[in-house]
Formats: structure tokens, sequence, C-alpha cells
């Protein structure tokens, strides 16, 4: 297995496909924000990678979904708990990897990760039965799981919006191939050893790392993924749904344009350095979700900003698929 060591912690560089690392023949080179210091070669995944990751899922999917929220409940606990049990390391990877605040993933980052994890497994359990009452029938909504989902992360905040999305598909009885961000992906390494620490079936969490054209778009054509989830840019989400329109796959966009430059000169040093946790939160936020209107009131580096502006294809990800549900109508 290849990896490299990033803040004191071993990382792996390969891609996690069946429960098990795998390498590729190319790699791509994932470099600190920080300081441009060199971090790792990561393996790059294309079409061989996301087939194989893709019929890995599709193998594990009806073991995972028969298991039933209350079945797969206690794995996904495990699994929240894996990732607070590691918060330190994990932290101090996403800081060298995307450049955030360090207290920031500490305290705010990684236990939303956890949270995202165990809330959507408790959420699963409280889905079925519900009854919906007419004069002329009795509505019955019936949740269930929809297959394949393919997910592809960004680099602004790649651990915890990867279980913003890992969660609910897990907890839904679905299984998963993350494409994670070209610039940031090495934490999304490390959760699919959370995931094998925590029990989680070989098959249901599946890795491929790569560039956004070459893996991202691979994944987002394949015509047997069930689900797609992207978050990122308006022009990318094009390039996705013109791929996934030829399977006509259901498809969930988180979008953005580029934000307006806050006016990081005009903002006092005092103030800039007030609340780091809050700098790193407020200042990703508007990078991530929408264009607002309104600046961030602190700043992190200019140069680390600047450093990590979206491209292109797939240097984003995909916003949390669940399920299908269905309702089904009894008459009176």
């Amino acid at each position: 297995m290849a990896s490299t060591k990033v803040a004191g912690v071993d990382v792996s560089t390969d891609h996690f496909i069946d429960g098990k690392r795998v390498a590729s023949q190319r790699t791509f080179a994932n470099c600190s924000p920080i300081d441009g210091k060199h971090l790792a070669d990561v393996r790059a995944g294309g079409a061989a990678e996301v087939d194989a990751a893709v019929d890995a899922a599709r193998r594990a999917f009806p073991q995972w979904a028969a298991l039933g929220p209350e079945g797969r409940h206690p794995i996904l606990k495990r699994f929240a708990k894996a990732i607070l049990d590691h918060a330190d390391s994990i932290a101090a990877v996403e800081t060298e990897d995307n450049g955030s605040l360090l207290i920031g993933n500490a305290i705010r980052m990684v236990p939303r990760a956890a949270l995202n994890i165990q809330f959507f497994a408790d959420r699963a359990l409280k889905l079925n039965g519900e009854k919906i009452d007419s004069p002329e029938v009795d509505n019955h909504v019936r949740f269930d799981p929809a297959g394949v989902a393919a997910l592809i992360t960004p680099w602004n905040g790649p651990f915890m919006l990867t279980t913003w999305k890992v969660g609910p598909c897990l907890a839904a009885g679905d299984t998963a191939v993350v494409k994670p961000p070209e610039w940031a992906p090495l934490t999304c390494s490390m959760m699919a050893d959370l995931a094998t620490e925590a029990g989680i079936p070989p098959g249901v969490l599946n890795i491929v790392q790569g560039i956004g054209e070459e893996a991202g778009a691979a994944l987002a054509a394949h015509p047997d993924i069930d689900r797609l989830s992207f978050t990122g840019s308006t022009d990318t989400a094009k390039l996705i749904g013109a791929s996934t329109a030829r399977s006509i796959t259901s498809t969930s966009f988180e979008l953005s344009t580029q934000p307006r430059k806050p006016p990081l000169d005009s903002i006092s040093t005092q103030a800039r350095s007030a609340s780091p946790a809050r700098a790193c939160w407020s200042t990703r936020r508007s990078r991530s979700s929408f264009n607002r209107s309104s600046a961030p009131r602190y700043r992190i580096s200019p140069s680390a900003i600047r450093a990590r502006r979206p491209l292109a294809l797939a240097r984003s990800s995909l916003l949390s698929t669940t399920n299908a549900s269905r309702v089904s109508s009894i008459a009176h």
C-alpha cells in the first residue's frame, strides 16, 4: 500500500475499492496551499477504477439494503465514534491538505462530520410507517434504498462535506462511490480506513482518487449508478447533467458561481484575528455554497484563498443523495 506521512499521520494514497487498497499506474501531485509543500503523489484513477468501484458497490448493495435501518444503525454509530476517536489526526491532515485553520477543523468540522453520520443513522429509523389519510384513500409512505450513489466532493471542507453525503447515503441503504477533490484528497482516504474500523462491509463505501476531468467524468457518465450528488460550480454541473441525462440518473446539485472577492484589505488586523475558528467557517461557507452579497467578517491567508479557487470539472462535490420514496394508495 502506498502511503504518505502528513502532520505525523500515515495516510494511504491508493484507491479504496471493495474493502481493499488498490493502486493504479498514474499519479497526481498533491501540495499544501499553505506553503506549496509537496504532500503526496496520489493515485490517479480513471474509467477502469470507476468501473471496479461501481461494480463493488452494486454487488454490496443487496446485503447492505437488506439490513434495514435497524441493522445499519449500530454500524454507522461505530463509524461516527471512529471519526471522533481520530479527530485530532483528521483535523491536522485537513489543515495541511486544504489550508483551513486547525482550530476550526478540531472544534467544528470534525465533530460535525461525526454528527452527520449519527444524525442520518438516527433519522432513518423514523422514516417508514407514515400514513396520510384522505377521504378516498389511505396513503402509505415507504422509503426504499435506491442503489449505487456517485458522490463527488469539494476541496473546501472535504472530510465534513463528504460525510454530509455519505451519511444519508449509507443510512438509507445505498452504497457509495466517492470521488474526492484532487486539491485536498487525503482525509477522504482516511475516511475509508475509519469505515473499515467501524465494520462497514466491503463494497459499501468505495473511494476513487483522481482528476475531475478523468475520474469524475467517468463516474458521472457511468451507466450503472442510480444517484449522483454534486456540490460545485454551475458550469461543472452542466457537464455532469449532460452525462447523467443519457441514463436518466437522478441527480442533486448544490451549486455556486464565483463569489465576489471579499474586501480583505479593508479589515483591521484586530478583527481578522478576533475569532480564528469563525474566520475559517465564515470564509469557507461563503466560498462553498452560494454567491453572497455580504463578505465574510474575518479572513484566513489571502494566498490560501486564491490558491484554492475552483476551476473545472469535479473539483468539487456531489451533494447527498439518499433514497427513493414511494407512495402507495389503498382505496377504502
